[in-house]
């Protein structure tokens, strides 16, 4: 399954991210599922129009918010499911993307992706890590 995670990400710390990377790594644990998230879209060049054709006062890279908003719909729409983090109802973009979702029909994977799934996310990132880090001493212990 495909799954697409949506969740707030302006006005928050590092937009976020460590959030969305932690509940990727949840619904992975769950399955074997993709997960794409608002990270993951590819915007057309910032030198041609945006799609939206104005600014909307949000900006970043040069793209207004419209623009990020309909290429985050666009990736929603090649999934078979969506997940949302917690905190997701404080986020205009979210509250859009659920109701696309809900729309088109797909199904919900699982109510909210809580604290307590980041942290199992977080704990399954943090023991890949320290497993890689472990072959990359006995890698140039062998050399």
């Amino acid at each position: 399954m495909r799954i697409y995670l949506a969740g707030p990400i302006g006005g928050r710390k590092d937009r976020n991210l460590p959030a969305f990377m932690e509940g990727a790594e949840f619904i992975r644990s769950t399955g074997k599922h993709e997960v794409v998230t608002p990270f993951d879209i590819v915007l057309h060049d910032a030198m041609t129009e945006c799609a939206t054709g104005k600014d909307t006062g949000f900006e970043a890279d040069d793209h207004p918010y419209g623009c990020y908003l309909i290429a985050c719909l666009q990736l929603l729409s090649t999934c078979d499911m969506f997940a949302m983090l917690h905190d997701w109802d404080a986020s205009p973009g979210a509250r859009v993307e659920r109701a696309y979702a809900h729309a088109a029909k797909l199904q919900q994977f699982m109510p909210i992706i809580g604290p307590k799934d980041l942290e199992l996310g977080r704990h399954r990132i943090e023991a890949r890590a320290q497993v890689a880090a472990k072959a990359a001493t006995t890698d140039l212990r062998s050399a």
